[in-house]
């Protein structure tokens, strides 16, 4: 292979043609392009966001097992009369919508409804105080006092 004007060699001994000198390098524009952050701030996620995003996750599974004709999911159970108990969940605990913990519809295309239609409350909000009801409580962090 012939030597090029503007080349570097690689280490299998073929040729890498070089930027010209016209063309200013990504480091050389780095500067121009971002600012640099010397320490990353960390941004907090609502947590309500991401309780509703959570939600959202598990409709959609549970949606999908019942069209895959699954007898249980995490929300809900097909009974041996063919209808099905739901109860809403927020990580291990039921949500309590209008009173009530547990909901008895007649059959999987009234689950998907349903599931679906809590889907969109929790989206629009409307089920953000059950939510926050049902979250998991943090633990403070201990710390150890030593006697004076």
């Amino acid at each position: 292979m012939g030597k090029l004007k503007d080349s570097l060699p690689t280490t299998d001994g073929n040729l890498l043609p070089t930027a010209p000198a016209t063309q200013v390098g990504f480091l050389a524009q780095l500067s121009q392009l971002a600012q640099p952050v010397t320490k990353a701030e960390t941004v907090k996620a609502d947590p309500v966001q991401v309780m509703r995003a959570r939600f959202a996750t598990n409709a959609d599974e549970n949606v999908k097992a019942i069209k895959s004709a699954a007898d249980s999911g995490s929300w809900f159970r097909k009974l041996p009369n063919g209808k099905f108990l739901l109860a809403f969940r927020n990580a291990n605990q039921v949500l309590s919508l209008g009173g009530n913990t547990h909901f008895q519809v007649d059959n999987a295309p009234a689950a998907v409804k349903l599931i679906e239609a809590a889907k969109v409350a929790a989206a629009a909000g409307e089920l953000d105080d059950q939510l926050k009801a049902t979250q998991r409580k943090r633990k403070g962090k201990q710390t150890e006092t030593t006697p004076a």
